[in-house]
């Protein structure tokens, strides 16, 4: 009986490793599911509105031409006195610095957009000019200087911009549109005028040999006068230029760039301020451009 009993327990347990084996293969052939995937990063865009600041370097080159117009009285008669003074050339240079907006639309590798910027600036000219004008009929002389003065307080630019992506976050552009400035002037002169002619009005009374003895023409003094003028307004003009961005996150960018800005000229007339000198006029011409080197810094929205 004792053998009987051995054998049913060895029955049992062989039976238990047989059903624990079955189901050992059974999970073995059951496929396992995968890991989840990694999601795929989105593709970065240039398209939205951004808004940043940048600083940088201007080199301004400003222009005065100064002239002398003539005198009321003589101008149509003796155009020997419609001449120019002179001219003079000057380059300042300094710190610039501002903000920019902007919005970008992005199709395939190119990309459009348009920009507004302000930038504070502080660029300084004067000119000086000196000459003598001879009428050849009456001998009159005038010696005349003058100096010019112009400042440039600030610049604001609107422009479209076209730009190419080398790469996803790296872009190349052009960009050119309007310019307006914030401009003050300033023109001062001395002059002096002499070997004037002019001849005595004739007394009836007189012989007609004394009549024209006296009607010779004789010298007058001569005459020292100042003119000036100031004043502060816009000028404006166009901007043209070529850049660089790069995408540093999603969210800011790094730019450089380079402006040329051309300003159109304005006259400043030089009026009398002595009446010794009413009727002379003198006048000048300013002209300005600005080169802007800078780099910056946007944040995309």
């Amino acid at each position: 009986m004792m053998h009987i009993g051995y054998f049913t327990a060895g029955l049992a347990i062989l039976g238990a490793i047989g059903v624990s084996a079955h189901a050992a293969a059974a999970d073995f052939a059951r496929p396992r599911p995968s890991p989840p995937s990694a999601p795929i990063p989105p593709v970065f865009t240039w398209t939205g509105p951004y808004a940043g600041v940048n600083a940088g370097y201007a080199m301004g080159r400003l222009r005065t031409k100064i002239g002398w117009a003539g005198r009321q009285d003589a101008v149509a008669a003796d155009p020997i006195f419609v001449t120019g003074l002179g001219a003079a050339r000057r380059e300042r240079d300094g710190f610039t610095g501002g903000a920019q907006i902007g919005y970008n639309y992005q199709m395939g590798s190119i990309v459009l957009g348009i920009e507004a910027d302000f930038d504070a600036l502080k660029l300084r000219h004067g000119a000086l000019a000196s000459g003598r004008l001879v009428n050849g009929e009456t001998g009159e002389i005038v010696d005349a200087a003058m100096r010019s003065s112009q400042s440039l307080h600030w610049l604001a630019t609107l422009r479209p911009r076209i730009g190419w992506t080398v790469f996803d976050r790296f872009m190349v552009y052009g960009t050119g549109g309007l310019a307006v400035a914030r401009a003050s002037q300033r023109s001062q002169g001395l002059l002096s005028v002499t070997g004037a002619s002019v001849a005595p009005i004739a007394d009836p009374t007189l012989d007609p040999a004394a009549t024209e003895t006296a009607a010779a023409p004789a010298p007058v003094p001569g005459l020292f006068g100042t003119v000036g003028k100031s004043g502060s307004g816009y000028r404006y003009g166009w901007a043209l230029g070529a850049g660089a961005e790069y995408a540093v996150t999603d969210e800011i960018s790094v730019k450089g760039e380079f402006l040329h800005i051309q300003m159109k000229g304005r006259n400043v007339a030089a009026a009398p301020l002595d009446p010794a000198t009413a009727g002379v006029a003198f006048g000048a011409r300013n002209t300005s451009n600005v080169q802007m080197i800078r780099a910056g810094v946007n944040y995309r929205f």
